[in-house]
């Protein structure tokens, strides 16, 4: 048993080490053991020696092994150790439960073979894991599989992908039928993504639907990964998006799509906005249908100022090389850098594809601008020091660095992220660009001007949308726009709360239109969209013959008496949920925002207050206001497909990244942190059957 085995209390995981009635040695058989060695001092008593850490706790059989848990609980080696290493075996106890407890039920002699389940489970790991159709042929995967279950017949590669294929199919009408019975609306993010093949022309378009489900709970599924021929426009990716839609059939029920900063996406979101306004399947007519990537947005930002001082970040690049090419030049700079008293760090070069490597690269720079100046004394071959105003301009641009890193890490440590935690954040980034803006020292002036030029363009866009979002969160309501809007626009952040106040106010009455004609649709069903012609039909006995139009006149009537009854009674009238939730004070916090606050769970608890606003909370709090996790907001190259996805047929590729999502999803509870959804988990042959992907993609684009 490893060392993984998940550690509970004393009862029912361990045996006595020793009977109170015998005094024989008896074998340790407490998994705890795995993690410990027992041996006895000198003076004759016996202690445990922890594997990881090295540390002696007391070990006699009296003492019990309920301290020694508790040891590996806070033992950082130990953690270390198992966060490292991905517990297959702890998910396949997981899955197996089932068989497990047939074969414990039944015994083991009448537990009987399934071969088709067995080559089912075969290409559920294949798709989950990437690995290649080929492992079928590989003698060292046939003869593992023969000497566990001899009468299982290895399917050969088509098979095997013929099953996969299957499974997609299989996946794809599980989720077509909970997109259908979906409540909420859902959020579109539009991914591109590049092939790494050098013979295809090719990009790949990544469609994947956000949503919070019945549970209150924030879900995302790609529905699409389809391959477009380069170069490629906003209209004809508008064109096939609208095509998917409506193949999944959740046209009506998209609340906003997600976009990267470009002017390709602006005519793709133009594009969507004109097709699905215009059959009236939009909120507001698609006022906030429309969100810019924050990521996206974010990495735009921060390369305008580090191009400003791309010069000295090579200087910078080129010292820590040179320097740490020898064991003599680094002592050597170790020496002037306890001379000039830098600290003591580690220079070390950054990742250029990730910013904020090279960011902390700097700030680390930085700290040893005297030790590079005297080296470059000592060393007369080094001549990549920067100068004083370059070191200068590059602490201005590590101060502006700094605020978009820490909003990121804000983002990462906080538990429950929805879009009502992005717009105190994306404010802030707004008051500091102004006081940049403002600043005497030109160079800082130059570089916030270019940071706002791409920051405005977002925030036109996405704004309001945040605004909403933050009002939704009960921590907040109208406090945030209240707060910051004066500090953005001073003489004009009455105006602008008011136009926050509207928009709220207008999408509220969408959504209380939209509830009240559900209802009513609900309470008369044979009534709604039917066709003119006559209703026959018989009270109290006298026929009577009904000539309708697109609705009926009982229909009619009665949403006339409703209207009338509306005007007539205004005195009468209650007050709407949404005046009640912005009515009442806000959720009671104790120091700052407590990051722990679950937001959904408040809603959840919450709707029957407020049906309406939970109605909007749901859909807008599952706005991805960001494309990427947060932990990728760093990177600053552009999404890759890796050459093995590359060189398949594109409709192969689709159905494995989609599966394989899809199956993650089930799976997420038992393999969260351990998996990354396109990152290839073994280096794997390429398969021969995709070389004339090419040609297929032309006909399939024909055939579209």
């Amino acid at each position: 048993m490893s060392g993984s085995v998940e550690l509970g209390g004393n009862s029912g995981n361990e045996i006595a080490e020793a009977s109170s009635t015998s005094h024989r040695k008896r074998k340790l058989t407490s998994v705890v053991w795995n993690d410990f060695d027992k041996y006895t001092r000198d003076d004759g008593r016996v202690y445990a020696m922890c594997r990881h850490c090295k540390k002696s706790l007391v070990g006699g059989s009296k003492s019990g092994t309920t301290h020694l848990r508790n040891h590996l609980k806070y033992c950082l080696p130990y953690e270390r150790v198992n966060k490292n290493q991905l517990d297959v075996g702890q998910l396949l106890l997981q899955l197996g439960d089932a068989k497990k407890e047939e074969i414990e039920t039944t015994g083991p002699h009448l537990y009987k073979f399934d071969q088709e389940l067995s080559q089912h489970e075969l290409a559920r790991m294949i798709i989950l894991h990437e690995y290649p159709f080929s492992i079928v042929e590989h003698a060292g995967f046939r003869s593992f599989v023969t000497s566990l279950q001899p009468l299982f017949r290895i399917p050969s590669r088509n098979t095997v992908k013929s099953d996969c294929m299957k499974i997609f199919e299989s996946e794809k009408h599980k989720l077509s039928d909970l997109l259908e019975k979906l409540s909420s609306r859902i959020s579109l993010t539009i991914d591109m993504w590049t092939s790494s093949s050098p013979k295809k022309n090719l990009a790949y378009v990544c469609l994947t639907a956000h949503y919070i489900d019945e549970e209150w709970k924030l879900q995302k599924r790609v529905i699409n990964f389809y391959a477009i021929k380069i170069p490629y426009t906003g209209e004809g990716i508008a064109k096939r998006v609208m095509e998917k839609l409506f193949d999944w059939n959740i046209e009506m029920k998209l609340s906003s799509v997600v976009l990267d900063n470009c002017s390709t996406n602006d005519v793709v979101a133009q594009e969507l906005v004109s097709k699905l306004a215009a059959r009236g399947l939009l909120p507001v007519g698609g006022a906030v249908f429309h969100v810019s990537c924050f990521a996206n947005i974010l990495n735009l930002t921060v390369q305008d100022g580090l191009h400003a001082i791309h010069e000295v970040v090579h200087k910078i690049r080129e010292s820590i090389k040179y320097i740490k090419s020898t064991q003599l030049r680094q002592q050597k700079f170790n020496e002037v850098a306890r001379q000039v008293r830098a600290p003591q760090k580690s220079i070390s070069l950054d990742d250029p594809t990730r910013w904020n490597t090279t960011y902390l690269m700097l700030e680390v720079a930085l700290e040893f601008k005297y030790a590079f100046s005297d080296f470059a004394e000592h060393d007369s071959s080094y001549k990549h020091a920067p100068t004083y105003e370059e070191w200068e301009n590059v602490s201005i641009v590590c101060n502006c660095v700094k605020v978009f890193y820490q909003i990121i890490q804000t983002f990462c440590s906080m538990k429950y992220p929805t879009s009502s935690m992005y717009f105190a954040e994306v404010c802030s980034i707004h008051l500091f660009l102004n006081e940049w803006g403002k600043s005497p020292n030109p160079f800082l002036v130059s570089i916030a001007s270019k940071m706002m030029d791409k920051f405005q363009k977002f925030w036109d866009v996405t704004r309001m949308v945040l605004a909403i979002a933050a009002i939704l969160d009960p921590r907040l309501k109208m406090k945030s726009a209240e707060y910051y809007y004066p500090l953005i626009y001073t003489s004009e952040g009455e105006t602008r709360i008011s136009e926050v106040r509207n928009g709220l106010k207008n999408l509220y009455n969408d959504y209380m239109v939209r509830s009240t004609q559900t209802s009513l649709d609900r309470e008369y069903p044979g009534n709604i969209g039917s066709s003119s012609g006559s209703v026959s039909s018989e009270c109290g006995g006298i026929r009577t013959v009904c000539v309708t139009s697109s609705h009926s006149v009982m229909f009619d009537t009665r949403r006339g008496f409703d209207k009338f009854l509306q005007e007539t009674s205004s005195d009468q009238q209650k007050r709407t949920d949404l005046e009640i939730y912005l009515d009442e004070a806000v959720y009671p916090v104790k120091k700052g925002l407590d990051e722990n606050f679950d937001i959904l769970a408040w809603w959840k608890l919450s709707a029957p207050k407020y049906p309406i606003v939970a109605m909007m909370a749901n859909d807008i709090l599952g706005v991805p206001v960001s494309m990427v996790a947060f932990e990728a907001m760093f990177c600053t190259e552009g999404r890759t497909l890796d050459r093995y996805r590359s060189c398949m047929r594109p409709a192969t590729t689709e159905s494995l990244i989609c599966a394989q999502d899809w199956i993650r999803n089930d799976l997420k509870d038992s393999l969260e942190g351990h998996s990354n959804l396109f990152t290839m988990t073994t280096t794997i042959d390429l398969d021969s059957e995709d070389e004339e992907s090419t040609t297929l993609m032309e006909d399939e684009e024909r055939s579209a």
